[in-house]
């Protein structure tokens, strides 16, 4: 968008000394950091919700993962999903596998469970994909 406004495109991003490296993700924000440090806040449960749905809501595939510190691999059928699952994972919120009752994932040291109850796959029509769950919190009911 800004090469066709003629506006420069900025560098990309240096992390800190010691930051988190994921594959497909290039983001450095310190003030995201801190809100996801801090669970008793508001904005940490907006971002609870948020990295949540891009953990849950695709089609992507775990694998073994070869690299060191990178728990999982992810096989997605787009490049686009892959890179949302993985943007996820780099903030906590990393998909561990999936079974014929729903999935799990792994919530910033808490492992849950997501039972779906219905999937609607991304198509080009609807331009969208929707999921409909519930939650089982390991210290509470279901969501």
């Amino acid at each position: 968008v800004l090469k066709k406004m003629g506006l420069p495109i900025p560098a990309d991003p240096v992390p800190p000394p010691g930051a988190k490296k994921t594959p497909h993700v290039n983001l450095v924000d310190s003030q995201l950091e801190t809100v996801l440090a801090d669970e008793d806040t508001e904005e940490y449960r907006h971002c609870l919700r948020f990295f949540l749905h891009l953990a849950i809501n695709h089609t992507v595939m775990c694998e073994a993962s070869n690299i060191p510190d990178i728990p999982v691999a992810y096989s997605a059928s787009s490049p686009d999903e892959g890179a949302l699952v993985y943007a996820a994972s780099h903030f906590g919120f990393t998909f561990s596998s999936r079974d014929s009752t729903g999935l799990y994932v792994n919530v910033r040291g808490r492992e849950i469970k997501v039972i779906v109850e219905a999937d609607f796959e991304f198509t080009s029509a609807r331009k969208c994909s929707s999921i409909a769950c519930r939650i089982q919190w390991p210290e509470g009911p279901e969501e």
